[in-house]
C-alpha cells in the first residue's frame, strides 16, 4: 500500500531483509515468490535459502 505522506510503499507481515542475487518469480495468484540470495554488505555477506511470498493485493509478506 502506498503511504502518500511518506512517499513510500508500506508492507506488512514477515518482511524479508534486503538482499541481492536472489530469484523473484511472479505466481499465478497475484503473488511474487522470492528465494535465496545474499544478505549483508560486501564486507560481510551471508547466503540465505529462505523463501518469501508477497501478496500484491494486500502487500503482505509471508515466510514460507
Amino acid at each position: 500500500i502506498m503511504d502518500l505522506l511518506e512517499s513510500r510503499w508500506q508492507y506488512y507481515g514477515d518482511v524479508p531483509l534486503s538482499r541481492f542475487g536472489h530469484t523473484a518469480t511472479m505466481l499465478t495468484d497475484n503473488k511474487i515468490c522470492v528465494f535465496g540470495g545474499a544478505i549483508g554488505s560486501m564486507n560481510n555477506v551471508s547466503m540465505t535459502d529462505t523463501t518469501y511470498t508477497l501478496d500484491l493485493n494486500t502487500m503482505q509478506w509471508k515466510k514460507i
